[in-house]
């Protein structure tokens, strides 16, 4: 059995919005949550935060933990 919901406007963290050019998807509840949940919501923008052309490399401390590794964890789900 399927039941309408109305229009879809929240779903898993991202935010629909129609316009009159189709539906735009953002993220800008959950990003706002994630800086105030970590207290960074009062930190200054970026249009990118780190280099464009930046090649990333393994370091060879594969066996090296995080010290606060649940912190981490946190920030990632």
């Amino acid at each position: 059995m399927m039941t309408d919901l109305g229009t879809l406007s929240y779903f898993l963290g991202i935010e629909f919005q129609r316009t009159k050019d189709g539906i735009v998807m953002h993220q800008c509840k959950y990003s706002s949550d994630i800086l105030r949940q970590f207290n960074m919501h009062h930190c200054n923008l970026a249009k990118t935060p780190s280099k464009t052309d930046m090649k990333l490399e393994k370091d060879g401390n594969d066996n090296q933990l995080l010290e606060d590794e649940a912190h981490m964890v946190n920030i990632v789900d």
